[in-house]
């Protein structure tokens, strides 16, 4: 009996590792992927397009209700 509860673990354990192991190589290969993707790494991006993605933290109006409403 004790046997076949061992093989039982045993199996479930291999069921998930397997599964990790399955998991972090899809995670790696998209990583991998995305980075191919990118572009060349010498290409400088425009001043437009520079300001747009440095705009930096903005308070707006659902913002300050939060806030507003997180007081105690």
């Amino acid at each position: 009996m004790s046997k076949k509860t061992k093989s039982v673990k045993h199996s479930r354990r291999d069921f998930l590792l397997k599964g990790m192991v399955a998991i972090g190589g899809a995670a790696t290969l998209s990583a991998v992927g995305s980075a191919g993707a990118v572009g060349k790494p010498d290409a400088k991006p425009t001043a437009a397009a520079a300001t747009e993605t440095a705009k930096g933290y903005q308070e707006t109006a659902h913002i300050r209700e939060y806030y507003e409403r997180a007081r105690f």
